[in-house]
């Protein structure tokens, strides 16, 4: 079997160009949190656990943004933190797929691939002025992440633990 090609354009070129593993969180007026860690999405890998960590870290501080009430450029920098660790999360997991010969690969960077994009398109509709864009974007980010991580996530690391 061939091994599938990672080799797809980037949607943010920008973004994520220092590979960076670090989150930095905006601090901003307290708000509850959009996504809580817990056992329930642990994925028994701790590489992957720590990152998705990071990832709810920064999903939490652009909802904290956004529920701030603040200047738009908060809302801006939180949104790029998350989008530059999501692109190296993304890209991590995709390595790590790749070294083990992960036989879901193609599909599961495809899904990757897709939320990046929904996710600048909502994110386009917020930084535009729609109505309940906001809500809209937060609510993709809890669903898809809680989603993701749970089901495609912990397939993924119970091939790793077995392979």
């Amino acid at each position: 079997m061939e091994r599938p090609s990672l080799n797809h354009p980037p949607l943010f070129p920008n973004i994520g160009k220092t590979q960076t593993k670090e989150v930095k969180v905006v601090k901003t007026q307290s708000f509850d949190t959009l996504v809580t860690w817990s056992d329930a999405i642990s994925v028994d890998n701790k590489v992957i656990d720590d990152d998705h960590k990071k990832l709810i870290d920064a999903v939490n501080a652009l909802y904290a943004a956004i529920h701030s009430g603040g200047e738009k450029l908060i809302v801006v920098d939180a949104f790029d933190e998350m989008m530059a660790y999501t692109s190296y999360h993304f890209g991590h997991e995709e390595k790590l797929m790749a070294k083990a010969k992960y036989p879901d690969i193609d599909d599961h960077a495809r899904q990757h691939r897709g939320f990046i994009e929904q996710l600048g398109t909502l994110y386009g509709d917020f930084k535009n002025g729609k109505d309940v864009a906001g809500r809209a974007l937060l609510n993709f980010l809890k669903f898809w992440l809680t989603t993701h991580i749970m089901v495609i996530d912990k397939r993924l690391a119970h091939y790793l633990s077995s392979h």
